[in-house]
């Protein structure tokens, strides 16, 4: 009895002794009798780790109200969560720490950010390929890893070998006009602001078309033909240059002035007709108002042609003079009248060219026409002989040229 009741008090002391150090520490795992003082729960292991509750669904958990400090290992995302504020945050999650990627909240832009502290530039990656780079000196390159050398780019997209012909594209929808801008906020004697397509084999200087807009204190004589403030242009520096419209039944404007439909200065047709001042040529060339022709030429208004027929018509004869004296040939005026408006001069002012369709009788000629009314021509004809049978009768061809 009495050696069992000493066996029954050593393990009597020593499951209080067992209790009282679990009251303080535990260690599980190798050693267990040596302790690091600081830790009240200590792991030891060569080849066994640390397992944390896994969940799929915090909103299980969330129904107990898990108190701050709580780590779980949250599998949709495999990474552990720590209980922050009420939420469930990334275990890295620091005011100082890196971002989280489920998004972060209460940042300030001047002291939370992305990027570096020092003179390095910033590479972002996708499937461990870099796809974008910041530079430190401030440019941005999408698909390249360099900027120009000599004049770096603010923005540089690069598509590289690519099946796509799309490389920026700019999309919106507002009841307004839609824009992609170029502003050169500078108003000194070079600046410009313009939008270039350069062939494969173009420079600064040469293959380019050139689309811009001088500043307002531009002035540059080099080259005079696009020199003045705010000028705007459009040239290229290419092989031919091209300008048209490819659509069937389609027309390419002109205008100046304004935007009303008056303003419009010259028109070609899908049928290659000119209209210059006239929105509905009928001729490769139609200029719908005055026109000059040469260096000294004069300014004139139409210049209309038609041919009109003539009926039977015989001339009077000529007569000798009194005592034999002389000749007289025989007149005849014949007045010729224009049916048609569209083919009537504006006024009387114009010169008027006649020529037969056909050989006139001999001894027959033409004195002279002209207008007597813008639907009017008086034409004489002159008959150098005695007989009275010569007739005139044909059609002819007029132009008159009005000025």
């Amino acid at each position: 009895m009495q050696q069992t009741f000493s066996v029954s008090a050593v393990l009597m002391v020593l499951l209080l002794g067992c209790s009282q150090l679990s009251a303080q520490q535990l260690k599980l795992g190798v050693n267990p009798w040596s302790l690091t003082k600081s830790a009240l729960l200590e792991l030891n292991s060569t080849n066994q780790g640390l397992l944390f509750t896994r969940i799929a669904d915090t909103a299980l958990i969330n129904v107990q109200s898990p108190p701050d400090g709580t780590v779980i290992y949250f599998t949709p995302m495999q990474q552990l969560l720590v209980r922050s504020g009420g939420a469930w945050k990334s275990l890295l999650y620091s005011v100082s720490g890196p971002w989280s990627i489920i998004g972060n909240s209460g940042t300030t832009p001047t002291t939370n950010f992305l990027g570096t502290t020092d003179a390095q530039s910033l590479a972002i990656r996708t499937n461990n390929v870099e796809r974008m780079r910041v530079f430190s000196t401030g440019g941005v390159a999408i698909g390249a890893t360099a900027l120009d050398a000599g004049n770096p780019e603010a923005l540089l997209v690069d598509a590289g070998t690519s099946s796509s012909f799309n490389v920026i594209s700019g999309k919106g929808t507002v009841n307004n006009y839609l824009q992609l801008n170029i502003q050169n906020r500078s108003a000194t004697a070079l600046a410009s602001s313009d939008l270039v397509a350069t062939a494969d084999n173009g420079t600064e200087l040469v293959n380019y078309v050139d689309l811009g807009i001088n500043s307002s204190g531009f002035s540059n004589a080099t080259y005079p033909i696009i020199n003045g403030n705010n000028t705007a242009y459009l040239y290229a520096t290419g092989a031919d240059f091209v300008i048209g419209n490819a659509t069937a039944s389609r027309n390419l404007r002109f205008f100046a002035g304004g935007y009303a439909t008056t303003n419009e200065a010259m028109r070609v047709t899908s049928a290659g007709l000119v209209g210059v001042a006239n929105t509905a040529p009928a001729a490769y060339l139609d200029v719908g108002n005055t026109f000059k022709l040469g260096a000294k030429g004069s300014v004139n208004k139409n210049q209309i042609s038609f041919a009109l027929t003539l009926g039977s018509t015989v001339l009077n004869a000529g007569a000798v003079g009194i005592l034999g004296l002389g000749y007289m040939a025989g007149m005849t005026d014949v007045n010729f009248t224009i049916t048609t408006t569209s083919l009537q001069p504006t006024s009387t002012q114009a010169t008027v060219v006649i020529t037969p369709a056909f050989d006139l009788p001999n001894y027959t000629s033409i004195a002279f026409a002209r207008l007597t009314g813008v639907n009017t021509i008086k034409v004489r004809f002159l008959n150098t002989s005695t007989s009275s049978t010569l007739n005139v009768q044909g059609t002819y061809y007029f132009t008159i040229t009005e000025f």
